[in-house]
């Protein structure tokens, strides 16, 4: 029993060396009229998802504006297959098994900002060239994920039981913030650049614990074991793009983000176990300290779009991301210690090489939108959301990863009142594909391939609010509220350029 103990203390620990990686790329929808029309926006969107999609958007923007999106509120439901002995048990050492009961919990709610922007014109509303300069904050991607869950069992052979918990948690954010600048050249073209910096944190936490009784309890097995291991790294990448009116309300559009420099980074995280088999424990621990790099593909995006923004507006758009040899790296030394029972403690250092890498997808998005009157328009699209990761295996890296092709549905109100442009909307986003199920106990179950990809499928409904007020219009409103100081009885405030922005 001692070393089968000592296998399942491996297995469980086999994780230290993953961490959370990308699911999708459009896992986070942005801006108000550009998410609730399903993303299409390259030809002619103007809200605050431009910067990050292409943001020759914003020299369509009228006055100066500030614009806020945000998710406020989200949940995933996840239907997961073969969480427990994915591989069938394992049937060697105890004989025959037979499952008992099994409970599993996997719903992750979640609440946060996904893009905030502020631009200011540069030059007159009426100049033939206008320039807009801003800065904005755009989350692209925040994934989590979470589970629980328990299950017991017989070995009617050698008058056992079994009783098995786990319980995973895993998450993963990357924010752009930086400048963007874009300029309007008459009313039929505009161009656009973004510099942004990028912040990426991953983290994830992992425990079991096991037992086993033999022979009506005379013989006793238990194992215990967690995990944690948090990333962060700082990149950069520039996003340019266009577009232009060739036909009455007919507009083009392209958008392309280089592939991020990575800047610096690091990687750290620890695990411990143990393992209670005749009478003696065995304890190992492993710790680690690494540098931490990762690298966003090369993104090229193209849309058309017929927009009458009194009236109608279809669009469509296309994006492809190219694979990435390293999308995240790590590089550094590991130290495991064991202690064995009869024998000294025994410390040894292990290079780490860890490295992962995503295939090419292409995404694509279709939206409308109905003006209903002056102040209120109709919105819904429809998009794909491949995911770049590479197909799961029964190495350790892919432990507990999911990978899923998502499609989704959105729709949402845009209502314009006074100063205030806001959009009240939502998403449902339906994904299938594998998880990678840990192969405890399971047959052909070791420390290098713990894994068995098992069927996957995850449902997410998303409450989408954004807003968005021009500095002109918000004066006037002011004034028209409260006229104080001033000799004609208004407010003063800076100057700013007229309209607004859906």
């Amino acid at each position: 029993m001692r070393t089968r103990g000592g296998r399942w203390l491996w297995v469980g620990l086999a994780a230290a060396s993953t961490a959370a990686h990308a699911q999708s790329y459009r896992d986070v929808p942005l801006g108000g009229r550009t998410a609730t029309m399903g993303g299409a926006a390259t030809a002619a969107g103007n809200d605050s998802a431009m910067p990050y999609l292409n943001p020759a958007g914003m020299a369509g923007v009228p006055g100066d504006v500030f614009g806020l999106s945000a998710t406020v509120y989200g949940v995933t439901r996840r239907t997961l297959r073969g969480v427990f002995f994915p591989g069938g048990f394992d049937t060697s050492a105890y004989g025959r098994y037979e499952p008992g009961r099994e409970s599993f919990a996997t719903n992750d709610t979640f609440e946060l900002p996904s893009s905030a922007m502020y631009f200011r014109h540069l030059s007159a509303d009426d100049a033939p060239v206008r320039h807009k300069l801003g800065v904005s904050l755009v989350i692209p991607t925040a994934e989590r994920m979470s589970y629980s869950g328990n299950t017991t069992g017989a070995f009617p052979d050698v008058a056992g039981r079994l009783s098995l918990s786990q319980a995973v948690s895993r998450s993963m954010t990357d924010y752009w913030l930086g400048p963007s600048y874009a300029v309007a050249v008459g009313d039929r073209l505009r161009v656009g650049v973004s510099l942004f910096a990028i912040y990426r944190t991953e983290f994830a936490t992992q425990s079991q614990d096991n037992a086993i009784q033999l022979f009506s309890g005379s013989g006793i097995v238990t194992g215990a074991s967690t995990l944690t291991r948090e990333d962060r790294g700082w990149g950069a990448a520039l996003v340019v793009g266009a577009q232009a009116e060739i036909a009455r309300n007919v507009w083009v559009g392209f958008g392309a983000a280089t592939p991020s420099l990575p800047i610096d980074g690091s990687s750290v995280g620890s695990a411990s176990g143990r393992v209670f088999a005749d009478s003696t424990t065995t304890h190992i621990g492993t710790t680690r300290a690494a540098e931490y790099s990762f690298r966003t593909p090369l993104r090229l995006n193209a849309g058309a779009a017929y927009e009458d923004r009194r009236r109608l507006t279809i669009a469509a758009d296309v994006q492809y991301y190219a694979p990435v040899t390293q999308a995240e790296r790590s590089r550094g030394a590991g130290r495991v210690e064991t202690s064995f029972p009869g024998d000294i403690a025994r410390s040894v250092v292990v290079p780490i090489d860890d490295q992962r890498g995503t295939t090419a997808v292409i995404a694509a998005s279709v939206g409308g939108e109905v003006c209903v009157t002056d102040a209120v328009a109709l919105r819904v699209g429809v998009f794909t959301d491949q995911s770049p990761r590479k197909a799961l295996g029964s190495a350790a890296i892919d432990l507990w990863q999911t990978r899923a092709n998502r499609r989704g549905l959105s729709a949402g109100v845009g209502v314009r009142l006074g100063s205030f442009d806001t959009t009240l909307g939502g998403q449902y986003v339906r994904g299938e594909g594998t998880y990678g199920a840990q192969n405890f106990l399971g047959k052909g179950a070791s420390f290098d391939q713990p894994t068995v990809p098992r069927s996957y499928r995850e449902d997410t409904v998303m409450l989408l609010l954004s807003g968005a007020v021009t500095r002109d219009e918000a004066r006037r409103q002011i004034e028209a509220a409260a006229p104080i100081g001033g000799p004609s009885g208004s407010v003063e405030l800076a100057p700013g350029g007229a309209g607004g922005a859906r």
